[in-house]
């Protein structure tokens, strides 16, 4: 669905903002951007506040969350998260917030020592420093950028759709107060979240962001190179053709997405060797698809539009044929219905149910690999109080916000019972949450990314007493 507010538009699925196209104000154009190499590491850059730089290189982003379901598989799995986990996560405390009473806080970023989002009236693309506050303080952005959409990163380059299009920004320059533009796709739309992945840039044309924006007839996966075209104005590599709603998922050499409708399809990562490249295969669902999790080899999706709430699993690789029925299938519910995406990792899956005809809301855990006679039953539930965002997971702990505004954390191995309660709920004050929390280096970000006001960002961490979180070095 859509949503429009001061003149911009957001495109909204199950997960909250996983296709994200936000419309500024019209603005004068800046200079001609330079371009280069976008991939070296930037030079340290000093903030306020902070006693030694941050430097945004590859080398610091083991255990950061640099896209918006944390990597181009959309897992929205930590692997390396190690601070928080199970036996502390009770011990949660707001460590530090930045408030809005204006408009959308969108999910964070985090990268490099700093935590972005887009906040304020017209959406801006804000850094924070990751250690700002403690006790619940009030932060102030080092930086803000004019930029004003979905965005990924990636070895120091912002990837954003701003005005329509794909941009690249280097990261560090945004700290001097101008960003300065690596390149900007010669192409213009309502596209997806970018996903980075080996050297390419994906972004999926949102086929019902806007009705009144010219589109080219076909919707399109649009592929770039992200070291840019030697031009400041780049065009896509290469296209694939589908009607898609979701933000594109990269694993096992294979680009996915969810076609409007029904079904999943896969295009080679690296394109064809034509500039238009059609599926290799394509999966079949009942009903529109989330954005799909891709966990070892399997991408996950769960239905998002009518029909039968459905989680199915397919093979990445394919099955030696156009089109592939799933290695296997959950009914959740029984009925019509909307999930969540899927979040896959540690040889578990997890979907939350966002709606049902009986109002059952519940985040349910499966094992990857499914069972050996269907239908497969959960390895353990939940029974939500309401709505919910979908889940993220990191070291021990899937985390999830309900539309009350509760952060609520559950062991990802379960409780030895078939239903599970939370290990901690927390009360944030967000309101209708749409975006799932965020974690890195022991700290739970959250968002209320809505339309109430006020709208913040909110740090947790473990308090001084129960041990260090992971810092920067």
């Amino acid at each position: 669905m859509g949503v429009r507010r001061s003149g911009r538009l957001v495109c909204v699925t199950a997960i909250g903002l996983s296709m994200l196209s936000l419309r500024a104000p019209a603005r004068e154009p800046g200079p001609a951007a330079s371009h280069g190499p976008s991939t070296r590491d930037p030079a340290p850059v000093r903030y306020p506040g902070r006693d030694t730089p941050v430097i945004a290189s590859a080398g610091d982003q083991g255990a950061d969350w640099p896209q918006v379901l944390h990597d181009a598989h959309n897992s929205g799995w930590n692997p390396r998260e190690s601070s928080l986990d199970p036996t502390n996560v009770e011990s949660l405390t707001l460590l530090w917030q930045a408030q809005d009473q204006d408009d959308l806080a969108t999910s964070p970023i985090v990268s490099g020592g700093l935590v972005y989002a887009m906040v304020g009236e017209d959406s801006t693309l804000s850094a924070f420093a990751v250690g700002c506050g403690v006790g619940g303080e009030t932060c102030a952005p080092v930086w803000t950028a004019d930029l004003h959409g979905g965005f990924s990163i990636r070895r120091g380059v912002i990837y954003a759709i701003d005005d329509y299009h794909l941009v690249a920004v280097d990261a560090a320059s945004c700290a001097t107060g101008t960003c300065r533009r690596v390149w900007t796709s010669s192409t213009s739309s309502s596209f997806s979240y970018p996903m980075v992945s080996r050297g390419y840039v994906y972004v999926n044309e949102c086929s019902t962001c806007e009705v009144t924006r010219p589109r080219i007839p076909t919707d399109t996966l649009q592929v770039f190179d992200a070291d840019a075209c030697g031009a400041p104005t780049c065009d896509p590599g290469w296209r694939g053709h589908v009607s898609g709603n979701t933000t594109p998922s990269v694993g096992g050499g294979f680009v996915m997405v969810g076609k409007l409708y029904h079904d999943l399809w896969a295009f080679p990562s690296r394109g064809c060797g034509q500039p238009t490249c059609t599926a290799v295969w394509k999966g079949t669902t009942p009903s529109t698809t989330s954005t799909p999790a891709v966990s070892r080899g399997v991408a996950y999706t769960a239905t998002i539009g009518t029909g039968p709430g459905q989680l199915s699993a397919f093979e990445v690789s394919g099955c030696g044929a156009e089109v592939c029925p799933p290695l296997w299938t959950v009914d959740l519910d029984g009925n019509t219905g909307l999930l969540s995406s899927p979040a896959a990792g540690d040889g578990k899956v997890f979907v939350v149910t966002l709606k049902s005809f009986r109002q059952s809301y519940r985040l349910y855990a499966f094992d990857a690999n499914g069972c050996a006679q269907p239908p497969c039953q959960p390895l353990w539930q939940a029974r939500l109080q309401n709505y919910a965002t979908g889940p993220t997971v990191a070291n021990g702990v899937v985390y999830l916000m309900d539309y009350d505004g509760r952060l609520l954390a559950f062991d990802a191995a379960g409780c030895g019972a078939p239903r599970c309660d939370p290990l901690v709920s927390i009360e944030t004050g967000a309101k209708n949450p749409i975006e799932p929390p965020v974690i890195s280096r022991g700290v739970v970000y959250t968002s209320s990314g809505s339309f109430v006001e006020p709208n913040f960002i909110r740090a947790y961490g473990l308090p001084a007493d129960r041990g260090p979180m992971t810092r920067y070095r």
